[in-house]
């Protein structure tokens, strides 16, 4: 009977640690884990290299895009300025067609003075004429228009049109002698051509 009793104990002692034993695998289980767990991330850690080159990637493409925004950003003040220049050269020779048609207003007050010179007309309808034409001429100065200057000066086909030569010994080759129709500026612009005469010295000129 007594044996009996120790017989059992020792089984239940057995059994005891055999129900023991996978719960101290569990806990081992729970320890080893991590472990693997950290194992396990080690392959996925990006290569340096590959961090570098990636970095070098999108540092390349910010560069192209600021200085794509660089060039818009220059090409859009640029546009802006040459508006601007259009606008400020249109306004100054808008009226640049009627102008040229008040010229030839200009030209017969200008020969109606010439010709009246010593012809004995009366004081008062010249001064009346000369006056006109500087209220015309001080009205188109407004408007950026200036003569342009010929006589006594160097031909200059940008500036005068040449209508004949003249020989002379006052002027030297190539000087204005005469102006037939008087030319005029629209700001920096020929309005109009002068028509002048150009002198030429005479072949025989200061041969003895």
């Amino acid at each position: 009977m007594h044996g009996k009793r120790h017989e059992g104990e020792d089984t239940a002692r057995k059994i005891h640690i055999h129900e023991t034993h996978p719960a101290h695998d569990d806990a081992g289980e729970g320890v080893v884990a991590p472990a693997e767990h950290e194992a396990g991330n080690v392959g996925v850690v990006p290569d340096s290299e590959a961090v570098v080159a990636e970095l070098e990637k999108v540092r390349a493409e910010a560069n192209a895009s600021h200085d794509k925004y660089l060039r818009l950003y220059a090409e859009t003040e640029n546009y802006k300025k040459r508006m601007a220049r259009d606008s400020a050269e249109r306004e100054k020779y808008y009226n640049e067609g009627i102008i040229k048609e008040m010229l030839p207003v200009m030209d017969n007050l200008e020969r109606a003075i010439a010709h009246a010179g010593g012809d004995g007309e009366p004081g008062g309808l010249m001064d009346g004429v000369r006056m006109v034409k500087k209220q015309l001429m001080d009205a188109l100065a407004k408007y950026g228009v200036t003569e342009v200057q010929s006589v006594g000066l160097p031909f200059d086909p940008e500036r005068q049109q040449a209508v004949m030569q003249v020989e002379t010994e006052d002027y030297d080759d190539g000087v204005v002698v005469d102006e037939l129709q008087k030319g005029y500026f629209l700001n920096e612009r020929i309005l109009r051509p002068a028509m002048v005469t150009v002198a030429k010295r005479p072949k025989d000129a200061g041969v003895e």
